[in-house]
């Protein structure tokens, strides 16, 4: 028996008891508009998983991890072009990891993976019975009882951090020494990320880690009067589409199990969002020293008649998906691919299991690269900086912006650096056409 149906009807914890329980074997597929994970199973265990997020690739993981550098990893995707291997089997020959350690790993990124789903609320999901990827994969045999447990006590923890690291945009300052040889190296590199300047995006970038392992790393230094954070102000993006008549129905699960548990996995409150998405204003910045007090949830964006706020809270569910795309297209021929991506990226998350509707946001999708194509962006390009490197901090450019230009050095072309960039493909080619019209770049 197969099913189908959103986390709002029943979370993860409830459906991996089911899965586990009535030792179910095949792919449950989980997406949540933006980012797709599968979860493979045998006799009701979980055994492998994979993500479209690039931060939860292996080579990104293990950089993030600080079992390898981001240039031992340039050098291991290079060689995973040229011979076909795959990447944990070139590590372990360069000798840049060891089988334990990359056997350990593996069942960390796919625990960190799960734990992840956790703080989504929502999200669509199916479950296909007897499907396993052709591909060989290493068994790991995950705990389940272990992760339902650790999966609840993440999402507690991200409502008590969420009050003091409300966004990606906050900035954590020093205010006590850092170094800490006891730490994780993945924890040291976080830690010496920080420089009272960088955002938490920022350090995620520098560090390919997720926003969940900085934010703890992060948050226990606050808890020890090691560091306080600024809280900058953020702007509220408008949409300028119509609003649907009414919210979409509720869908229920195509086949609920009546032999499913009831257990149900906390969930985040109101205006504290989970990890990856937006949020409204925040308080202004902490004034003094000191570990900052919490800060006040964000409140509510009210709707306005011209389109509600993308991202923010309470009437994001009403916006209309059909006119999200017609208003992508608009902005594709106006050349403006990053509000054209962020609408297609709404719709898509407004009704996840719409085929006909994804079946548009990919050809927009294709319809961009095919622009930046036309602009002069393709991956064979080696881009250059155009400006002095002196210049590069005063640059008006985004945390990812900022990241590319810190990966141009001339010999590199486009394939190259997005193969080390921990942000999907499309946003950082339209990163590059941005630079490249501001003419930060030359290719």
């Amino acid at each position: 028996m197969s099913i189908a149906g959103n986390l709002k009807t029943m979370d993860l914890a409830e459906l991996l008891q089911w899965l586990s329980q009535s030792q179910k074997t095949g792919t449950l597929v989980i997406h949540d508009g933006k980012v797709e994970k599968r979860l493979f199973l045998e006799n009701g265990k979980i055994v492998s998983s994979a993500s479209t997020d690039p931060r939860e690739y292996l080579g990104h993981f293990l950089v993030s991890q600080g079992l390898i550098t981001e240039q031992q990893l340039s050098q291991a995707m290079a060689r995973q072009s040229r011979e076909q291997m795959l990447l944990g089997k070139i590590l372990l020959t360069a000798g840049a990891v060891s089988e334990e350690d990359l056997q350990r790993l593996l069942k960390l990124k796919a625990e960190e993976s799960i734990y992840d789903i956790f703080t989504w609320g929502t999200g669509e999901f199916r479950f296909i019975n007897d499907e396993l990827p052709d591909r060989t994969f290493i068994p790991l045999r995950l705990d389940l009882t272990g992760i339902l447990m650790e999966g609840a006590r993440r999402v507690d923890e991200w409502k008590r951090i969420r009050q003091f690291i409300p966004s990606k945009e906050t900035v954590p300052v020093s205010v006590g020494d850092l170094a800490d040889p006891a730490l994780s190296p993945g924890a040291q590199r976080i830690l010496a990320m920080v420089n009272d300047d960088r955002t938490v995006e920022e350090i995620q970038l520098q560090t390919h880690s997720s926003e969940f392992f900085v934010c703890s790393v992060l948050f226990e230094q606050i808890n020890r009067g090691r560091i306080k954070v600024v809280k900058p102000r953020i702007v509220q993006i408008e949409v300028p589409v119509p609003m649907a008549a009414a919210p979409p129905p509720q869908t229920e699960p195509a086949t609920r199990p009546t032999s499913a548990p009831t257990a149900t996995a906390p969930q985040p409150p109101a205006g504290s969002p989970p990890p990856g998405r937006a949020a409204g204003p925040y308080p202004p910045p902490v004034a003094g020293g000191g570990t900052p007090s919490p800060a006040s949830p964000p409140p509510s964006a009210p709707a306005t008649g011209q389109g509600a706020p993308l991202g923010g809270s309470g009437s994001f569910d009403q916006l209309d998906p059909d006119a999200l795309i017609r208003s992508a297209a608009d902005m594709i021929q106006q050349r403006d691919y990053e509000r054209a991506l962020r609408y297609l990226r709404a719709a898509r998350s407004l009704r996840p299991d719409d085929r006909n509707l994804e079946g548009a946001v990919a050809h927009a999708e294709q319809q961009i690269r095919r622009s930046l194509e036309q602009a002069g962006i393709t991956l064979s390009k080696v881009p250059k900086v155009a400006v002095p490197l002196e210049q590069l901090t005063s640059l008006n450019v985004s945390a990812q912006e900022g990241f590319l230009l810190t990966r141009i050095d001339g010999r590199y072309d486009i394939r190259s650096i997005l193969k080390i960039s921990p942000m999907p493909e499309i946003d950082a080619l339209i990163m590059f056409q941005r630079l490249h019209s501001a003419g930060h770049i030359t290719l």
